[in-house]
């Protein structure tokens, strides 16, 4: 469960797939963050981060968990999705978030092979799909 900040911006915000007709994330939500020259001081991620939706139905928490829907919406992506783009899906718990998990392999492919890059997050935004807040 990717959790997204909805914007100003649509880039990031959720479009309706013109195959399917059915809502998903925009590539722009399964980027990681990157490091910005101008901006020193702001994160930078090493993976692609996630809540674990195994790790969420077994605590018996929705798949919006910690979700505000005035501020978020959740695309959902399977370990499949990731590993048919040799992304490596991961449960990399936090203190403050015991549901969270890492997708590995963004940040190098970026580095590497930008053309990869843009294809893999292209199919990860393609096989997304939102996440309801009643679920």
């Amino acid at each position: 469960m990717r959790r997204v900040r909805t914007t100003p911006r649509s880039t990031y915000n959720p479009i309706i797939d013109q195959t399917t007709g059915r809502p998903r994330g925009p590539a722009a939500a399964f980027e990681p963050r990157f490091p910005n020259p101008a901006k020193p001081e702001k994160i930078v991620d090493e993976a692609l981060s996630v809540n674990v939706e195994s790790s969420l139905r077994a605590a018996g928490l929705p798949l919006t968990w910690e979700a505000d829907p005035r501020k978020h919406y959740v695309a959902r992506i399977t370990v499949a999705d990731c590993t048919s783009q040799e992304l490596e899906a991961h449960l990399h718990p936090l203190p403050e978030n015991p549901h969270h998990g890492l997708v590995w392999g963004l940040v190098e492919m970026f580095g590497n092979d930008r053309d990869r890059y843009e294809r893999a997050i292209g199919a990860l935004a393609r096989a997304s799909t939102i996440v309801p807040f009643n679920t």
